[in-house]
């Protein structure tokens, strides 16, 4: 091979090389350069706009799918924010909060923290739909819908970054143990006398 196959190829392999090592990082589980710096907690807040922007993008959209098919404003304001809170839990578990998470995590963590989304999001769910009622009077149904949620969004991060989605352990401790039992030697047979 002559030295300049040599020079046109060393970029390419370097390249290669990089490339061959990002994907390592990858699927070894650690994030590279943008993506880190975007799933760090300091862009937490951050990504819980981004979530709930796409979370009320939808709710909007079903709302005025939803009041096209005849629905009623309210009903179908309603229908829309439960629907759209689905995507909102899963996106925060997995994006948002995903530092949180554990490889020790089992089914039922995954339920206590949907449970505590869905209680969590259900005062400010009220609290939304009342600036909803209340901004009709003044404002288009969207309008109206979308005020509701952002005077609520303030709310739902202080809650769920502080008590929805609290660190899962890795490991956790096991069953009570039993007490240990004393092991006793069994008595050395004795000996018979004859007679």
């Amino acid at each position: 091979m002559s030295t300049e196959g040599r020079i046109t190829n060393a970029p390419r392999l370097r390249h290669r090389d990089n490339l061959a090592r990002a994907v390592r990082r990858v699927r070894s589980g650690r994030p590279i350069g943008l993506w880190r710096a975007l799933l760090s907690s300091a862009t937490r807040p951050l990504r819980f706009a981004a979530v709930g922007g796409a979370a009320a993008l939808v709710q909007l959209a079903l709302l005025v799918l939803l009041k096209r098919f005849g629905m009623g404003a309210i009903p179908a304001n309603v229908g829309a924010y439960l629907l759209s809170a689905q995507l909102n839990f899963l996106l925060s578990n997995h994006f948002i909060w995903r530092d949180r998470w554990s490889r020790g995590a089992t089914a039922g963590d995954l339920l206590r923290r949907w449970i505590a989304f869905h209680g969590s999001i259900a005062g400010t769910f009220l609290f939304s739909q009342a600036v909803f009622i209340a901004a009709r009077v003044a404002l288009p149904d969207v309008f109206a819908s979308a005020f509701g949620l952002g005077c609520a969004a303030i709310a739902n991060f202080l809650i769920q970054d502080r008590l929805t989605f609290q660190r899962i352990p890795e490991s956790r401790p096991g069953p009570i143990a039993p007490l240990p039992i004393e092991r006793r030697e069994p008595p050395a047979p004795r000996e018979r006398r004859s007679a």
